[in-house]
Order: C-alpha cells, then structure tokens, then sequence
C-alpha cells in the first residue's frame, strides 16, 4: 500500500472505479492490513487501516467523492456520467440511475413499504396506547373524577 494521500492510488484503482471495485479492493486490503490480522506491527497496522477506512469512506459516498474528485481535478466515473452524454442506451441508463440518486439528499428517508413485523409491531403499539387511554378514563370514571 502507497503511503500517498491520493484516495485512489491507497485503495489501488483508478479514477474511474465502480462502487463494485472499490468495494472488492477495499475487502482485499482489509484483509492485509486490519491490525487483527496482519504481520506489520501494531501501530503501522492501525494508521494504515485507518487511512484506508477514510479512503473508501470518502470514495463510496457520491457527494464526498465528487468534492474529493474537484480537488484532485479527476473526473472519475460517478461525476463524468452525469455531465457528459453516453452513446448508446446502456451510457444512457447509466447516467440517469447516477443523476437520480445524486438528486436525493444523502440523510433524507427513503419511503418503502412496511415490513409485517413492522405492521404487527406497529398494532401491538396502537392497541397498548388506546389500552392505555381507556384505562385511564375508567380509573377516573370509578373514583367520580
């Protein structure tokens, strides 16, 4: 592993990675440097991990990769795919899937339909509350309140 502060050259890919091969350096260098599982001492281990770890942070998050990618003045496939026009319709697809996922605020909720655990539980929830309520205004109605 390159001690270079370049992201990509510290994960070994290029520029222009897939969030696929980021992740699959990203597991194979774990493997060789996680302090629990390497040769290299302790404390070379731990910053070398730890560099990593901000790397492919930085790199999997569209946001932070665009902003890390401006400041090394790379373009690389996340930010290229929306600003440039692809030839043919899988270029096309491509660029949309990116550009509608960058649209949507990195922390927002995402709607998706309940889960039935979810629903039961969400039941369960509802009959304790209104349980609850009745129970309250039948101890007042038994004292004369």
């Amino acid at each position: 592993m390159k001690t270079s502060s370049n992201y990509y050259q510290i994960l070994g890919v290029a520029p222009s990675a897939s969030e696929q091969t980021l992740r699959d350096s990203y597991r194979r260098l774990c493997r060789d440097y996680h302090p629990d599982t390497t040769n290299l001492e302790q404390e070379e281990a731990l910053q070398k991990f730890l560099l990593l770890n901000e790397a492919y942070d930085t790199l999997t998050h569209p946001i932070k990769r665009a902003r890390y990618d401006r400041k090394l003045g790379v373009i690389s496939s996340s930010t290229s795919s929306t600003s440039h026009e692809h030839s043919g319709s899988r270029g096309r697809h491509k660029s949309h899937s990116v550009s509608s996922r960058r649209s949507t605020p990195p922390n927002a909720l995402q709607e998706r339909p309940l889960s039935p655990t979810e629903i039961f539980a969400l039941s369960i929830l509802g009959i304790a509350f209104v349980s609850c309520i009745t129970l309250v205004f039948f101890v007042g109605f038994i004292r004369g309140m």
